[in-house]
């Protein structure tokens, strides 16, 4: 029996060929699918800090030591504005009614130390944007970085977050306010923006040039007999007590003494509140101080300035002091009241800070 088998179609590399082709097409499709999906969550994963065109380092200031001036101006308009700028490589403090000489350490700090190293953490959700745009819009303050070159870095700094571990700012120009934060510092950074310019002036009520010094003179108003006076001249150093009777007094230390005077420091801060006290500052400012220090200057043009000192009673506070590269010991340091000729304002000041300008007549014997 012979058994039919059914004709077999003819052979055509058509009909091979065709459903390659087909099969060809659906994987290349499917593999572009999974391609474009790794690239997006490569991209979101690599950079979940950005949106549309916000970059992790927008907020970032480039070539702080580029930069001229620093404009903060409030966006609550009862809040005066300040002015930071660099002139002849000193910085100054400017608004509407003063200017003085800035605390350069702390323009450093802000340029070197928070700005240049801002980095955004995320982009404000979007049920948050209307009330954090809001605040940022009536209370933020808009931050003007101007370079050598006459460009402009701008930014909006707002409040801090909930947490209080970022600061709320905004880029011009951009859709969202972002969450900042400096990496290796936990806090906020709003109160690095603040327009009160005692907080910008330079700690220094004393700083003037050692060889400018004629005369300086320290007079203790409990022991006279601890005063002196030492004289700067082209043939030396002369040391005097208190009835300006000649003392022989060690020439080395005669020196350090007029190269210590140039500068003395107050605590950097705001204006303390004893100031608002009309009654309490009259009432030192009447007393005898502790200790009054006068200068004297080889420039006739130059007026003499006069620093008093003053006790402040049962006043100690703990201070970090680097003992060691990485290492800090606390120290235990009390308090003055300083007041100079040139300056309305009485500050306060550290005895670590001045101890050595506190010297007596037998110190230098």
């Amino acid at each position: 029996m012979s058994i039919l088998f059914p004709p077999t179609p003819p052979f055509t590399a058509k009909k091979l060929i065709l459903p390659i082709i087909m099969r060809s097409k659906r994987l290349k499709i499917t593999a572009l699918i999974l391609i474009g999906t790794l690239v997006l969550g490569f991209l979101l994963w690599k950079n979940p800090n950005s949106t549309n065109d916000i970059a992790i380092n927008q907020f970032q200031l480039n070539n702080p030591s580029q930069v001229v001036s620093i404009t903060l101006s409030p966006n609550n308009k009862k809040i005066p504005f300040l002015v930071l700028t660099k002139s002849q490589n000193q910085w100054w403090v400017k608004n509407a009614t003063d200017s003085f000489l800035a605390d350069t350490n702390n323009i450093h700090h802000v340029l070197y130390n928070v700005c240049a190293k801002l980095q955004v953490k995320n982009p404000v959700s979007e049920k948050q944007i209307k009330a954090v745009s809001k605040f940022i819009a009536s209370d933020g303050t808009k931050v003007i970085f101007k370079y050598r070159d006459g460009a402009e870095h701008v930014f909006f700094v707002g409040p801090p977050t909930n947490t209080e571990l970022a600061t709320y700012m905004y880029m011009p120009n951009h859709e969202k306010p972002c969450e900042v934060v400096v990496p290796g510092f936990t806090g906020y950074i709003t109160p690095n923006f603040t327009t009160n310019p005692f907080v910008w002036k330079s700690p220094y009520i004393i700083d003037v040039d050692a060889q400018e010094i004629q005369t300086v003179s320290v007079a203790w108003s409990s022991n006279p007999k601890l005063s002196f006076q030492i004289t700067q001249s082209n043939q030396g150093n002369t040391l005097v007590n208190a009835n300006r009777q000649p003392v022989q007094g060690n020439p080395a230390l005669l020196d350090a003494y007029l190269e210590l005077s140039k500068q003395i420091a107050r605590e950097v801060g705001d204006v303390p509140p004893m100031n608002r006290n009309s009654t309490v500052k009259d009432s030192l400012l009447n007393s005898p101080p502790l200790v009054k220090i006068t200068y004297h200057f080889k420039n006739p043009n130059s007026k003499p300035l006069v620093v008093d000192i003053y006790p402040i009673p049962n006043t100690e506070e703990d201070i970090a002091i680097e003992a060691k590269p990485n290492e800090t010991q606390t120290k235990t340091t009390s308090l003055f009241w300083i007041k100079a000729s040139n300056d309305p304002i009485v500050w306060t000041a550290q005895e670590v800070l001045i101890k050595n300008r506190l010297k007596t007549l037998s110190d230098f014997q």
